[in-house]
């Protein structure tokens, strides 16, 4: 994948290609992860003769070939003309908000519970295969912990979880979530709770502002919420960050 990254970069200092401004110093063009990649641009004629060129160019210099009907086009603030003509000359399709990248979706409502309705359909039927099984309580708990809190892993990093009544229908609970939470050696059964769990991982996104402060996506939300500065409690001592950071 770094051909791609290569003639990207050659084709933005030739001029021939841009991605998308978010501010006078900030832009995005490429977000890559192994195969999965999100291309960004303005939308514009010559950038899609841009991308042809260059989807062609990877082909030839990589010995890849590109599957254009497995990738989907997206259109922010454009005509639906626009992705219709885009979609017909890339030869791909037009896909709509939300999408999935890494497991997580890009453009969704995380308040809106449709958000979330595909991670629970699917974690249900992970819990459908093991219904039926003789799993002791220690096995459960193993199960919860193990599988069932890592799939959502990446969910918990980026997204804050919507709490909500949970299923409509009326249930006993013999046991409160709190006590089943707690450690073994408090009476409890171990099970990590979800929503600490989440809190702590979006709040590491706080030192990796303090620390990183120069990355690409730390520059994009100061371009999105402004120069703000970040407060973080270490025990009783506060410390302030540089003013150029932000949370």
């Amino acid at each position: 994948m770094e051909v791609l990254t290569a003639l990207m970069r050659k084709a933005e200092e030739i001029g021939d290609f841009w991605g998308f401004k978010i501010d006078v110093n900030e832009e995005v063009d490429l977000i890559q992860f192994a195969d999965d990649i999100i291309i960004i641009l303005e939308g514009d004629a010559a950038n899609l003769w841009s991308m042809k060129v260059i989807h062609k160019g990877f082909e030839l210099m990589s010995g890849l070939r590109i599957h254009f009907h497995k990738n989907n086009i997206y259109g922010i603030n454009v005509g639906d003309w626009f992705l219709n003509a885009a979609s017909s000359f890339l030869s791909c399709k037009v896909g709509s908000l939300p999408f999935k990248f890494l497991g997580v979706k890009v453009g969704g409502n995380p308040r809106n519970i449709l958000m979330w309705k595909d991670l629970i359909s699917f974690l249900r039927k992970r819990l459908a295969v093991w219904r039926g099984k003789n799993l002791s309580i220690a096995g459960r708990v193993v199960l919860i912990n193990a599988v069932f809190n890592a799939i959502p892993i990446y969910f918990y990093l980026s997204t804050k979880l919507r709490l909500s009544g949970g299923d409509p229908k009326k249930m006993i609970h013999w046991v409160c979530w709190d006590t089943v939470c707690k450690s073994r050696e408090e009476g409890g059964l171990g099970v990590k709770n979800v929503q600490i769990m989440n809190v702590a991982l979006i709040s590491k996104w706080k030192w990796r502002i303090l620390t990183e402060n120069d990355a690409v996506w730390c520059g994009i939300l100061k371009a999105r919420y402004g120069k703000v500065k970040l407060k973080v409690l270490v025990g009783d001592i506060p410390v302030v960050g540089k003013k150029d950071s932000v949370w």
